[in-house]
């Protein structure tokens, strides 16, 4: 896993081996935050995820980097964590006001007990509107 000043000077595509990498942060993110100990982060590794973010003509006005989304999960999932029981079973997401990068997921608990926070893709937009039953986390 490369570290976040590995990714300052960043490549311009998004590919399936970022989506691992950023599964592997948010996971360890979710375990040294104390209130977040049976969490399971899951970034869908299909086609979609990296041909959405990599789209910068149609979906994103700049291109989504690993910096971006490194810092959405460093500064969204504290948050995330204290107001966990707001999220249970609904949408949620992620508005980085600095960056413009928005990532959207949905929190889903199993028959085992493990609470599933799980995403898609994001988005880079300054006009990016959430649906009626989505819930924000600001990142400033």
């Amino acid at each position: 896993m490369k570290t976040f000043k590995e990714y300052i000077i960043e490549k311009k595509t998004f590919d399936k081996a970022d989506v691992k990498t950023l599964n592997v942060l948010g996971q360890r993110i979710f375990d040294s935050n104390g209130k977040c100990k049976m969490y399971e982060v899951k970034w869908r590794t299909g086609a979609h995820p990296t041909d959405g973010m990599n789209d910068v003509r149609d979906r994103n006005e700049n291109p989504i980097t690993m910096a971006h989304l490194i810092r959405i999960l460093k500064k969204g999932i504290p948050q995330l964590c204290r107001r966990m029981e707001e999220f249970m079973n609904k949408k949620g997401c992620f508005i980085d006001k600095k960056t413009y990068t928005n990532l959207p997921f949905t929190v889903t608990d199993d028959a085992d007990g493990v609470i599933n926070v799980n995403t898609n893709t994001a988005q880079n937009k300054k006009d990016y509107w959430l649906f009626p039953d989505q819930i924000p986390i600001y990142i400033n």
